[in-house]
């Protein structure tokens, strides 16, 4: 028999069957998206790494969180003036690090970004791209450029509250993401027609398998809260409440953890009222630590976490509190999918101190409801917001993308 006649007839359906692209992915970033996804950033590009075949991230700022990016097997495109300076040096391996050559006046490359946006295309069209992820409304401009250059989709993550993005109608946007359900919801029912574009994937995070709340040798309850240090964030109402229940006899200490205009009036409210040693004041966690998992090294000591004002956009840090096992006390939100009252946390109006001080007041006076209140919140999130579960889910909308006859 010869070889031609030993190999199978392939089937009609199998003739017609269109050709499988593979992934090949670039993340847009900068330092606020960086910053956002910062706790999880490692283990989102490793996840990835696994799933697709070639993977770069572009970030065209200078961010501190690049560190944290394992580079190689990760390929970094940034600039090359603050490349050294902001991408760790310790990979032995730098063939996955690329500089976008900026020109010699800044001004230049300043008003006319396009000019460097032509220079990453050349750049990127080496490694033959089949999807772009801009994962912050602030990329989106800059994905559907690199999008019509090299004939690719692309899609967006959204990590602020918003109900009408840039890329909404956009033939060459495939997948949009909101960080929270509600957003999902809202956009879905104004455009009917791009329903199955519109995803939520929620934010995961890794969950401790203990507690840490009532977990320690402290005699005090630790509290803490990461917020910035401005007016009207509810922080005057929050240092109000742990006086209040400092002079009915119970130990607690509140730890600020934050930088801002108003710190120095915020002080100046704890020295007048008498509280200064119940009361500290930190810079931001990451400004601190400069590990990955900042938040987890410094909340562990914790045992409630309070988001004393409502949430616009994403914030890691009361992720992060309830994957530790922090009791968390928040202000009440209209959209907020890791808030269930009364199981995974104990909510209050805005600026309400007496609702605020009952919250706190029953976790201190209480260690075991608020143990468990701190252990739902981790199962909460062991159901919704693993990293893994965040990466399988990518995965499949980048297919869906790339390959829409396939889905």
């Amino acid at each position: 028999m010869s070889q031609s006649q030993s190999q199978p007839i392939p089937t009609a359906s199998e003739q017609t069957k269109p050709q499988i692209t593979p992934l090949r992915l670039v993340l847009l970033a900068d330092q606020d998206s960086l910053t956002r996804f910062g706790p999880v950033l490692r283990r989102l590009a490793v996840g990835l790494m696994d799933e697709v075949v070639d993977l770069s991230l572009v970030c065209l700022e200078p961010s501190q969180a690049l560190d944290f990016v394992p580079s190689p097997p990760i390929r970094l495109i940034t600039k090359s003036e603050q490349f050294e300076k902001f991408v760790s040096k310790t990979a032995a391996n730098i063939e996955r690090r690329v500089k976008v050559q900026m020109s010699k006046f800044h001004l230049y490359d300043k008003f006319f970004p396009q000019q460097h946006y032509e220079r990453l295309v050349d750049i990127l069209t080496d490694y033959k791209p089949t999807i772009v992820h801009a994962m912050s409304e602030k990329q989106i401009k800059l994905a559907r450029y690199l999008s019509q250059k090299l004939d690719i989709p692309y899609v967006a993550s959204l990590l602020t509250q918003n109900k009408n993005p840039s890329c909404l109608h956009d033939k060459h946007c495939r997948g949009i993401f909101p960080y929270h359900s509600g957003t999902v919801r809202d956009i879905r029912q104004a455009n009917p027609e791009i329903l199955q574009q519109v995803q939520w994937i929620p934010i995961g995070c890794h969950v401790s398998e203990k507690s840490s709340c009532f977990n320690h040798q402290s005699n005090s309850a630790q509290v803490f809260c990461c917020t910035y240090l401005k007016h009207n964030r509810g922080i005057s109402q929050l240092i109000n409440a742990v006086k209040r229940i400092l002079n009915k006899g119970h130990k607690i200490e509140l730890t600020i953890a934050g930088k801002g205009s108003a710190e120095h009036d915020y002080r100046q409210q704890v020295k007048q009222l008498d509280i200064s040693s119940h009361v500290n004041f930190i810079p931001p966690i990451t400004d601190m630590i400069s590990v990955s998992d900042a938040y987890k090294v410094v909340l562990k000591e914790a045992d409630i976490f309070v988001q004393p004002w409502p949430q616009k956009k994403w914030h890691p840090q009361m992720l992060e509190a309830m994957s530790i096992g922090n009791a968390v006390v928040a202000c009440e939100e209209q959209h907020n999918d890791l808030l269930i009252d009364n199981k995974t946390a104990l909510t209050f109006p805005f600026q309400d101190e007496d609702a605020l001080t009952a919250c706190l007041e029953k976790l201190v006076t209480d260690k075991e409801s608020a143990k468990t209140l701190a252990e739902n919140g981790q199962k909460h999130l062991r159901k919704h917001f693993l990293v893994s579960q965040m990466i399988s889910e990518l995965v499949k909308c980048y297919q869906m993308a790339v390959n829409p006859n396939e889905s």
